[in-house]
């Protein structure tokens, strides 16, 4: 038997002692994805893997000695003393054992420094997901650690990879200075030198973290852990350092004002310090050979020079001009060539940033690069490879070079294309013949005669007047045939169960000066909020009572003491978000009666896509899984796009303006996903928080749909029966509907304190006086509010805040629910299913037309609608010179074009033509049958920035055979 010395525990084996050991000695192995910590290693490996779905590299981490933090010195020599730690350990995604799972010293260093700074991230959690961790103690931990290493004023290494590839510094606030800065002032010196130590020996990368604390002011324990970081900046042995950190102050600073002005209620409590983190950066560029896969190879439409030096970017360019069949190997036949160009302006090895010097140094020479990227296409057993552009220029020149840039690892290479037709072709065409392809999109045009549209280098030389205004790129268009049609069944069934809220806030005065002559004079904190959970008729009363859903308004006011009210709404609807999702997996078996079983057996076609049933897509009985009632006979098809939906909608009105400043704060009380459609930085059209993994609440705004305040659509609703009024009618009798059904008046700038709600008399007239609008309330207002209040009792301005909730909460009920009934009479759609009007215009306008919306294929049709003009650039041209808006060439050859004929005499003569000058002629070959068969009366307009002189022609010239002629132009001038 072996007994700890330590404590009590007998072991039976010696080695399981030695283990036990360790949970003495305090080695243990840390994640470096979470803060969890393991005393064994096999743990440590299982953690990751069930947890975080990663195993280790095959190239285990280096083991660094911990040292006391020191003042900013480079010394590169591994530091030496007795206590050891683990360093950052490197992982990399599951996959196969073999050499593709090692990892280079650069990416270690890369991933250690994404994980040292994960470790306190403030928007990722455990599980990937975004998520504020700004209350967890772990973030508070890791910045503990960081700031008892350092024990001196100035930058102090706290941390570096083995090689020294990746160092951390850490600067920490010993002067508690309150001004950012001023603090970051006080280190300019010294971290610029630091960083010119560094770049002396190479190229290196650097980033940011200012790290503080912030809290809101009178609230116990509402210390929140903030960052600014900056992106990692290159730094050259040339590069004005000083100005490189200047830049890089004033973006945290923008990302303080940032988050600052966003109204969190936070202000700063303390600087904590300056985190910074230097690495080696090695730039992109060609160096030594690299072998091309053979699926590239095999289209023997490249030159590999095999090289051994760094210089492939000169051995590329040289292979145009070896012949011969040593053409791979670099010897005398390359070397010969050298003279040609002037490569003296460009390093080696060559970043593509030198090629524009090649370019400048050549003044007759351009050169296009692109990229290789792996593709898995199952089933294919083996991948395949596609060419993308990285750099494209804008007009070849005499001499033009077309080069890939292929990486292995450390190593990137460049390699001659020598036929870019033949290198792409199957990438973006099946056709035999001859292929021309555009170098900045990969558009193919081929011979083939075709009679509205240019082919062949015709069509590439018109392509190109509109692809060079663009970017390169590798656009995915819909493969041809394919359509636009409504396909949304699900939202023809009324969502089960929806929500709406509201809040009431606090709006408590300050006079906080912004500067740029803005003030603050008011801040609004949520006082109250108030939500009705509204169930549709099919779902049955007995069910919400099993889940304990309750269909009564439900209203929370806070105090001095609960001021945390939006964190309360969201653990509240989150609560009713899970219970409702249980409630959506029921499934009651399916109830007929006998006249529905005898519709259903008659039915011949899909009660929703019209088609026939057939044996393979069958007719089913669609019923409502909650009641068990049956609904109608669809298709198979149709009947598995009405599952039950995976969301509850919680709406309010006016959300992106304002409810959802007071919401947003507190999404990330959990690691569940958070999903934003945003507006823009600050205003959101909608946001989803996922309760599980699968189910989600999504905060929608009424007013996207309704553009009228609530007074107005409330009072749009009123008959005189108020049957419009039902949710209203459920929870107040109707001797008062005529008080609670229209909209009630509040002193929103007199309910400044919590104290105020206490008081016992509804506020003076004056106290409802707007600055905002900077007007008053009426006086008929004024003698709703008191019959208001006297008739409902109200004993305090509190009572009546809870009643004017109330009463806003079912006006909305009441007003929307309305609108979705209307939505369901009018196109059989659920407005709860949508975001915005527009979203449920189109579907309408689908679905109630039945047509198909043919997608754009062609990527020259794209380019069309969204170039100012189309086709041709010239028809930019000024027409104040009289210039001539398409030359005569392209006239003719479209003519050709047309009549489908290698040669056909002109309609108009080369004499004739110029004569005619300024002469624009207008190309309609996009446009449909009905246009290219219009009678001589057809106008043709067009758009033009300039003014057109009186003299100036307009020819069509696809019309028949005659010329469609107008002159002078005269009125409006638009495009066709």
């Amino acid at each position: 038997m072996f007994k700890c010395e330590q404590c009590p525990l007998v072991f039976t084996r010696k080695d399981n002692l030695v283990r036990h050991g360790k949970t003495h000695t305090g080695i243990r192995f840390p994640c470096t994805i979470c803060q969890s910590t393991f005393t064994y290693k096999t743990s440590l490996t299982k953690h990751l893997k069930n947890v975080h779905g990663i195993v280790p590299a095959l190239r285990q981490p280096a083991l660094v000695v911990a040292q006391p933090a020191r003042v900013s010195v480079i010394q590169f020599a591994p530091p030496t003393t007795s206590q050891i730690q683990i360093a950052p350990q490197i992982f990399v995604p599951d996959g196969s054992a073999g050499r593709s799972n090692m990892l280079t010293e650069d990416e270690m260093c890369m991933q250690a420094m994404d994980e040292f700074e994960n470790k306190d991230s403030y928007t990722t959690g455990v599980n990937g997901k975004r998520v504020s961790t700004a209350k967890t103690t772990s973030v508070a931990r890791v910045k503990k650690t960081r700031m008892d290493m350092v024990k001196v004023p100035g930058l102090n290494e706290i941390l570096s990879s083995a090689s020294h590839k990746i160092v951390w510094y850490y600067a920490k606030n010993f002067k508690n200075v309150k001004i950012y800065s001023d603090f970051l002032r006080g280190l300019m010196t010294e971290l610029v030198s630091l960083l010119k130590t560094h770049v002396q020996k190479h190229a290196i990368k650097f980033n940011l973290k200012l790290e503080a604390t912030y809290n809101r002011p009178n609230v116990p324990n509402s210390s929140e852990n903030r960052a600014f970081k900056t992106s990692a900046v290159e730094i050259y042995p040339d590069s004005d350092i000083r100005t490189i950190v200047e830049r890089a102050y004033i973006k945290s600073m923008k990302e303080e004002e940032v988050y600052t002005s966003k109204g969190s209620g936070f202000t700063l409590e303390s600087i904590d310090g300056l985190l910074l983190a230097v690495y080696k950066y090695m730039p992109m560029g060609g160096s030594s050979y690299i072998q091309l896969p053979e699926f590239i190879e095999r289209k023997r439409g490249t030159i590999n020079p095999q090289n051994v030096d760094q210089e492939c970017f000169k051995w590329a360019i040289l292979a145009r001009h070896v012949t011969g069949p040593p053409v791979y190997r670099v010897s005398e036949n390359y070397r010969q060539h050298e003279g040609k160009y002037n490569f003296d302006c460009i390093s080696f090895p060559t970043p593509m940033s030198d090629i524009s010097k090649f370019e400048k140094n050549n003044p007759n020479v351009t050169v296009n690069v692109y990229g290789l990227e792996k593709k898995f296409q199952p089933p294919k057993k083996f991948p395949t490879y596609e060419v993308y552009p990285l750099r494209v220029v804008d007009e070849e020149k005499s001499v033009h070079f077309d080069l890939m840039l292929v990486t292995d690892e450390d190593n990137a290479h460049y390699i001659y294309i020598s036929n870019f037709s033949r290198l792409i072709r199957a990438q973006k065409t099946g056709h035999d013949g001859r292929v021309v392809f555009c170098k900045r999109c990969f558009t193919s045009f081929d011979n083939r005669n075709l009679k509205y549209k240019l082919s062949g280098q015709d069509a590439l030389d018109q392509h190109k007047l509109i692809c060079g205004a663009h970017k390169p790129i590798l656009p995915e268009m819909p493969k041809e045939g394919e359509c636009l049609e409504f396909e949304a069944w699900k939202k023809t069934q009324r969502h089960p169960i929806v929500i709406y809220a509201d809040f009431e806030t606090m709006l408590t005065k300050t006079d906080e000066d912004k500067g740029d002559n803005t003030k603050i004079i008011q801040k609004h904190e949520a006082m109250s909020y108030g939500l009705i959970v509204k169930a549709s008729d099919d779902v049955p009363i007995e069910l919400m009572e099993e889940h304990e859903i309750t269909t009564e308004p439900v209203i929370y006011r806070g105090s001095e003491s609960k001021t945390d009210v939006a964190k309360h709404f969201i653990e509240t609807v989150t609560e009713l978000a899970i219970k409702i999702e249980k409630l959506l997996k029921t499934n009651k078996p399916i109830v007929f009666t006998d006249e529905q079983r005898q519709s259903h057996n008659a039915c011949t076609a899909c009660n929703l896509c019209k088609t026939t049933f057939t044996y393979d897509n069958h007719k089913v009985a669609d019923h409502c899984h909650l009641s068990g009632k049956y609904r109608q006979a669809l298709c198979n098809t149709c009947n598995l796009k009405l599952q039950a939906p995976k969301f509850v909608p919680i709406f309010f009105h006016n959300l992106s303006n304002y409810d959802a400043h007071l919401i947003v704060t507190e999404l990330g009380h959990d690691t569940q996903a958070i999903n934003v459609i945003p507006n823009s930085e600050e205003k959101y059209i909608s946001f989803s928080k996922y309760v599980t993994n699968t189910f989600s609440m999504r905060f929608i705004d009424t007013f996207r749909f309704m553009a009228s305040s609530l007074s107005s659509l409330s009072k749009n609703l009123v008959t005189p029966g108020l049957e419009n009024f039902r949710e209203t009618a459920k929870h107040f009798v109707a001797g008062v509907m005529p008080l609670v059904t229209r909209k009630g008046v509040y002193p929103y700038e007199y309910t400044d304190s919590w104290s105020r709600l206490e008081e016992t008399r509804l506020p003076r007239k004056r106290d409802f006086y707007s600055t905002l609008t900077e007007t008053d309330i009426k006086e008929e207002d004024f003698e709703h509010a008191k019959l208001v209040w006297d008739h409902f009792g109200c004993t305090t301005l509190g009572d009546y805040s809870d009643l004017y909730l109330k009463i806003d909460v079912l006006l909305l009920a009441d007003v929307f629910e309305n609108f979705r009934d209307v939505c369901m009479r009018a196109y059989n759609l659920d407005a709860a299913h949508y975001f915005t009007a527009p979203g449920l215009s189109f579907d309408a306008m689908l679905k109630f037309t039945g047509q198909k919306l043919q997608l754009l294929h062609d990527y020259d049709m794209l380019l069309m609608y969204e170039n100012e003009v189309f086709p041709y650039e010239d028809f930019r041209a000024d027409f104040k010179k009289n210039t001539t808006c398409l030359l005569y060439k392209a006239y003719t050859d479209f003519q050709k074009s047309y009549y489908e004929r290698d040669y056909c005499e002109p309609l108009l003569s080369k004499n004739v033509f110029q004569t005619y000058v300024p002469i624009v002629v207008v190309d309609l070959s996009y446009q449909n049958d009905n246009v290219k068969s219009s009678t001589i009366d057809l106008r043709i307009e067009f758009e033009t920035d300039t003014v057109i002189p009186e003299k100036t022609t307009a020819y069509c010239l696809i019309l028949h055979d005659q010329i469609i002629t107008y002159n002078p132009f005269s009125g409006d001038v638009r495009k066709l």
